[in-house]
């Protein structure tokens, strides 16, 4: 199963898809983080909270989440090494396992890129 999850990030990461996901996740979690600490209004005085920015990720993320699941056992069929993965030594759940823990390691990474948004708030 961990050759499955290696071969899954590698794929992933080897694709434009990766990148694109990132930049674009990064860009949309960076706006509505600034966003958030520059909205003013006679009701609202900003705060240096990452309450908006949390929960515009967490909308971002169930989008996101099927979408890159999906698309890994969707690549094994359009490149036909659906049947090759099958007939490994593998059941249906590692397969299934490894492809939702390689997904996983993906959104981690992409998670522990926002990192800099408390560091943001601490350092002001």
């Amino acid at each position: 199963m961990l050759s499955l999850i290696k071969k899954e990030l590698r794929i992933q990461f080897s694709s434009p898809i990766a990148p694109v996901v990132l930049a674009l996740f990064l860009f949309l979690t960076g706006f509505a983080f600034t966003a958030s600490l520059t909205q003013v209004t006679p009701t609202h005085l900003p705060e240096a909270s990452l309450r908006g920015t949390v929960y515009f990720m967490a909308v971002v993320l169930v989008f996101l989440c099927p979408l890159l699941t999906m698309r890994t056992l969707a690549e094994e069929r359009r490149q036909g090494t659906m049947e090759l993965l099958k007939t490994a030594p593998l059941t249906d759940l590692q397969i299934v396992l490894g492809k939702f823990l390689a997904v996983f390691i993906f959104i981690a990474i992409l998670l522990a890129l926002t990192v800099e948004f408390p560091i943001f708030l601490m350092v002001s």
